[in-house]
């Protein structure tokens, strides 16, 4: 607000073993690859194919990362954002984090709290509940959030044609994922390509525009060009 953040030089970096970093880790380059099996484990035969693929992404994780992995916790991580702080000669830093970094930022400031001047901890992560209970509390939100928006799409019904009511737009919305789990979008987007799409309108408001027309286009001329970017 008011500008301020011109006020900062803005740094940022990628943590270990992500992006640009290097060594990076590598586990299963096509766990990716849609179409996946649905999120939603609707029967125990679904259940048990997530089961396995986790399993075997986690072995694939240790067993082609075996010497980095214990060198790849976010107390390293914090450790790397001191060093950094050094580096550039500064007493003190003035820290911006959301999501994760939120967590990472607390973990800063505990192991270092004389080195933090300023922090903004936007989403914040429960450090008291990482990992399993915190993502099941972010699912909780995404959902509240995805209802959100879609009640904001009815809003604009007359130029979406998505439904004129936040439940209208829901059931739209199921029909669609119902539609690809039967028939994945050139064989790539089934269900989970798409949530994996639309999952940013839970974070950002400003996305919901671009995001709402992919989803108009995809219901009203059956066009999924947007999905494939």
């Amino acid at each position: 607000p008011n500008n301020v953040g011109e006020a900062y030089d803005w740094i940022g970096f990628d943590p270990r073993g992500v992006g640009l970093s290097r060594p990076a880790l590598s586990c299963l380059p096509y766990y990716f690859s849609g179409p996946r099996p649905n999120y939603v484990p609707l029967n125990d035969t679904l259940e048990n194919i997530w089961l396995m693929r986790s399993k075997d992404y986690a072995m694939a994780c240790a067993t082609n990362n075996s010497k980095l992995l214990q060198y790849m916790t976010t107390i390293d991580i914090a450790k790397d954002m001191e060093s950094i702080r050094v580096a550039l000669f500064q007493d003190q830093i003035n820290y911006f984090g959301f999501s994760y970094g939120t967590y990472l930022g607390q973990v800063y400031a505990t192991l270092f709290p004389d080195r933090v001047r300023r922090m903004v901890l936007d989403s914040n992560v429960d450090a008291r509940m990482v990992w399993f209970q915190a993502n099941l509390n972010q699912d909780l939100a995404f959902e509240r959030n995805i209802k959100i928006w879609f009640r904001w799409l009815a809003k604009y019904n007359n130029v979406l044609h998505l439904g004129q009511t936040e439940s209208q737009v829901e059931k739209q919305w199921n029909s669609t994922l119902k539609q690809l789990e039967n028939n994945p979008f050139n064989n790539t987007v089934g269900p989970d390509e798409w949530l994996d799409i639309f999952l940013i309108a839970a974070y950002y408001q400003q996305t919901w525009i671009d995001l709402g027309t992919t989803f108009a286009d995809w219901v009203n001329k059956n066009d999924g060009d947007s999905l494939m970017g």
